[in-house]
């Protein structure tokens, strides 16, 4: 772990997000940074302590909405008044604020003489690109005006606030062009780590798997377009795909998948497992459009080429035929052409190359990249 720089040792330090209530990409990256500093309380405005592994054990400042019976599983329900949780948590006593944001932790309020520092994981998708989100339109007719009424409300307020951190570092080209769009400000890009080391050590081999497969991974959400991956490998019956995760859709592709031998459904896995399907696969599907995404590095660390629609972060990541290759269409079509295309040249993909493409957003570069960052902004 990089040695804290001089300027920062004797400065007294909080970490924000906007709420703590499982164990995703946001906040693998905050445990990156709250490694580096160990008794620096986290606030944010719920937690649930019971999936938030390691970080439970923190000490952690959460907002009036925790007193709210089961808010911590519900608190996308409570979105008209996460504006004002987070406004009421008091960090005025510390010299520098880190805050970790996809919605609203980076409207934390702060004072002349305090450092803030904003990564940014995405401008609130909810208010700058509703239709992204078809959660309001899943809603009763008669509830959908308020809800985009409350959209538009939560919008103006995230605009108004925008200037709250000094600095914003971006997970991404694609989050720091967002930046720039709705906010009109600059930002440092630094991709989100990846733990090479666990992911690149020799692993058990699951002979339960088929002998060769396409991988697909994670939360069973509408735009990560798993039905349409089922889709695809429906029309492919000689190739097979083995999914793992859960979510509100895996019932949909479970029932798309029954009749098709070659689409195996395996739900969550464990971290030990995750590694092991990365290293057996033949290559890491990724038909979405996201923010970043740990995954494909997660892949890449096991020496997995990927196979990924051509938009948003792994633009930053994924070289053409050397660890893996794009397709241009979000469609059934463009994850088939997308397989052919990876067919086409898969002899000529290095285990070890891709491994070592992944070396650059190890965790410990990630964690030096970073002090170096905040280093630079502080206030003299």
């Amino acid at each position: 772990m990089p040695n804290l720089p001089d300027s920062i040792q004797n400065l007294k330090i909080c970490l924000v997000t906007d709420w703590l209530t499982n164990l995703g990409g946001g906040e693998k990256v905050l445990k990156a940074i709250s490694d580096l500093f160990p008794e620096a309380p986290i606030y944010t405005t719920v937690v649930d302590k019971k999936n938030i592994g390691a970080l439970a054990g923190r000490e952690i400042h959460t907002s009036f909405l925790q007193r709210i019976p089961g808010a911590s599983n519900n608190h996308q329900k409570l979105l008209p008044m996460l504006p004002q949780a987070i406004e009421s948590l008091d960090v005025s006593k510390y010299d520098l604020v880190l805050s970790f944001s996809s919605a609203i932790a980076k409207s934390i309020k702060t004072h002349k003489n305090q450092t803030h520092i904003c990564y940014i994981h995405t401008p609130a998708r909810y208010a700058w690109e509703p239709g992204f989100d078809t959660r309001v339109e899943s809603l009763p007719k008669l509830l959908r005006p308020m809800a985009y009424r409350t959209l538009k409300r939560i919008k103006k307020w995230d605009y108004e606030t925008r200037n709250r951190p000094d600095l914003y570092i971006a997970n991404s080209s694609t989050t720091a062009g967002r930046v720039k769009e709705y906010y009109g400000l600059g930002s440092t890009v630094l991709y989100p780590p990846v733990e090479t080391d666990k992911f690149s050590k020799p692993l058990h081999i699951d002979k339960t798997l088929p002998t060769s497969f396409y991988l697909a991974l994670g939360r069973m959400v509408p735009y990560k377009k798993f039905p349409l991956m089922a889709q695809a490998f429906a029309k492919i019956s000689d190739k097979k795909i083995v999914i793992a995760g859960d979510g509100p859709e895996f019932d949909q592709v479970k029932n798309m998948a029954e009749n098709h031998d070659n689409i195996q459904l395996l739900g969550r896995v464990s971290e030990e497992e995750l590694a092991s399907l990365y290293s057996q696969a033949r290559a890491f599907l990724l038909p979405q459009k996201e923010d970043a995404g740990i995954t494909q590095l997660e892949a890449f660390a096991c020496g997995t080429p990927v196979i990924a629609w051509k938009r948003g972060g792994v633009l930053d990541v994924l070289e053409e035929g050397v660890n893996g290759v794009f397709f241009e269409e979000q469609s059934i079509e463009g994850i088939l052409k997308g397989i052919d295309k990876f067919e086409k040249i898969e002899q000529k993909f290095s285990s070890e190359e891709i491994k070592e493409t992944a070396q650059k957003y190890d965790i410990k570069k990630f964690q030096k990249n970073y002090l170096d960052i905040v280093e630079s902004h502080l206030k003299k």
